[in-house]
């Protein structure tokens, strides 16, 4: 498995209005923060005396944590964080799954990599990646890549 690299296309309103989509692909782990990663924005459109930053695509970044105009810059840094624990794709899929991005929830949840028999694979169409404690229904959950979640 691996993981995309948090990222944004970077337009503008004005520029997508007059029919452009002239932009830049930015990954947000390379700034410090978003004040960093705002001036950025703004250096790539210096030719606006406004800009109304639009981003236009994102990749790596569960789909309730960025929009049109806003990116959940807590994620980025846990996401960070937990790459630098070598648990960056793990994270992800429990942010995706749990629309959630607070690293130590993440941590206190996390119970490592499953280990799956050769059986278990010819039932299921992927393995599954990662188990989490679902403090909710106290159950554990089997994180499945692009499938979803499975409790046991």
């Amino acid at each position: 498995m691996s993981t995309t690299t948090p990222a944004v296309y970077v337009g503008t309103y004005h520029k997508y209005n007059c029919g452009s989509i002239a932009g830049k692909w930015f990954d947000l782990t390379e700034f410090d923060d978003e004040q960093d990663f705002l001036a950025a924005c703004s250096e790539l459109h210096a030719d606006e005396e406004d800009p109304e930053l639009m981003f236009q695509d994102w990749e790596g970044i569960p789909s309730g944590l960025a929009s049109e105009s806003h990116v959940n810059w807590a994620f980025i840094d846990a996401y960070r964080q937990a790459k630098e624990e070598g648990q960056g794709e793990a994270f992800v899929e429990w942010a995706e799954y749990f629309n959630a991005f607070d690293y130590d929830a993440f941590q206190e949840a996390y119970q490592g990599r499953q280990k799956v028999r050769k059986t278990t694979r010819a039932i299921l169409p992927m393995k599954p990646a990662y188990s989490v404690i679902c403090r909710t229904h106290c159950r554990v959950i089997s994180i499945m890549k692009r499938m979803g979640a499975t409790c046991s």
